[in-house]
């Protein structure tokens, strides 16, 4: 369910790009999970803008 809230729908020809761009989905709801388990909670668009800058 996590996954449905932002995930990056590319759509592309390739078909190993879908498979990239769903790991890199999955390896991103995680390592959240991880992260709240650590340090209490925060929102799941709030932790991907941290990650990604």
């Amino acid at each position: 369910m996590l996954r449905s809230l932002y995930a990056m729908n590319r759509k592309s020809v390739k078909w190993w790009h879908r498979i990239f761009w769903g790991l890199l989905d999955i390896a991103f709801v995680n390592s959240y999970v991880a992260y709240q388990s650590m340090h209490g909670r925060m929102p799941l668009w709030q932790y991907r803008r941290k990650v990604t800058i």
